[in-house]
């Protein structure tokens, strides 16, 4: 009998060990599961929609990297209407699969109005807060006219200066500096004399500058403040290491990393953490089966303790980096 019940309690033992067990693997999949969600993927793309022609396989790269939600920083359609290539023709296969969440406008539109009705933008600037803690501030730098440009200027300042979201990106699609060997910053002076200043006065605030129109795949360190360049999956072109001191904007930027090899068609993936405030961006390269030619890390100015611990880039940049 005392044999019996020792065996008894033995099983009762081992199934409330199997059971807690099984308790902690399933609790640990459900933290896991939580964190998991709290990761929050864009892909960026840009200088696509210009040239009218099938982004079929930007779709497919895009769906293997499970990316719904996009950033579009301009380009979005060529300047003349013709059957194939207005804003549905180009981008009504898109509306089903992917969410146009923010859209900047870029030099090559169909005019502002057009662009707008179609993205359904709330106008040719604007934010949006898509996720908690997160701020996108979308900026027309194609804007030529002084007066919206000023109103431009007050709307950005006033964006900054309320913000309490611990992660801030800046979208437009002219880059402020030179990043490129086609296009220069004084394409746009009006508009950069004016907000360059204010980046600089709220760089504490900004995590990130959003830009195309360069087709380049390249990071800068714009005056502290991590700047991207979206480049063209359609038109790409090979990218030039720059790190100048601008005298009219009282600025320096530098290229700290560019794809100077063999033009390959690159996208940016934007992964943001919210747990630890933190973003991951990647340049994903179409050609290379999605493998990313380089990934850096930015940390939330929340927790960075310098301008140089705001951004660290991985190995996988080290190739062509500065």
């Amino acid at each position: 009998m005392k044999v019996q019940k020792t065996k008894k309690v033995s099983r009762i033992l081992i199934a409330n060990f199997i059971g807690l067990t099984l308790l902690i693997f399933f609790a640990s999949l459900a933290t896991a599961d939580n964190a998991f969600s709290k990761v929050y993927t864009f892909g960026i793309i840009g200088d696509v929609g210009q040239y009218a022609t099938d982004l079929t396989f930007l779709q497919s790269s895009l769906h293997e990297s499970d990316i719904k939600n996009l950033i579009m920083v301009g380009d979005n359609a060529p300047n003349i209407a013709t059957s194939s290539a207005t804003y549905p023709a180009i981008w009504n296969s898109w509306i089903d699969e992917f969410n146009f969440m923010a859209v900047a406008v870029g030099n090559h539109n169909q005019g502002y109005k057009r662009e707008m009705d179609y993205f359904k933008m709330p106008g040719d600037f604007y934010s949006i807060v898509p996720e908690n803690d997160l701020l996108i501030i979308v900026l027309n730098s194609d804007e030529e006219n002084k007066t919206r440009i000023e109103e431009q200027m007050k709307f950005i300042q006033d964006q900054l200066e309320s913000a309490n979201q611990k992660m801030i990106l800046i979208a437009f699609h002219h880059p402020p500096a030179d990043v490129g060997p086609k296009h220069t910053w004084k394409e746009k002076k009006s508009f950069f004399l004016k907000l360059v200043p204010i980046l600089k006065k709220f760089k504490t605030k900004i995590d990130a500058i959003l830009v195309g129109h360069e087709h380049v795949a390249t990071f800068v360190d714009f005056d502290g403040i991590p700047l991207f360049v979206s480049p063209s999956v359609v038109g790409p072109r090979e990218g030039k290491y720059y790190d100048k001191y601008y005298r009219e904007l009282e600025t320096k930027a530098t290229n700290k990393w560019v794809y100077t090899g063999k033009i390959n068609r690159d996208w940016l993936k934007l992964e943001v953490n919210t747990d630890d405030d933190s973003m991951l961006f990647s340049y994903i390269n179409i050609d290379k089966k999605n493998r990313s030619d380089c990934s850096i890390v930015i940390t939330s100015n929340v927790n960075a303790q310098s301008d140089n611990k705001r951004y660290l880039l991985q190995d996988n940049c080290q190739k062509n980096s500065l």
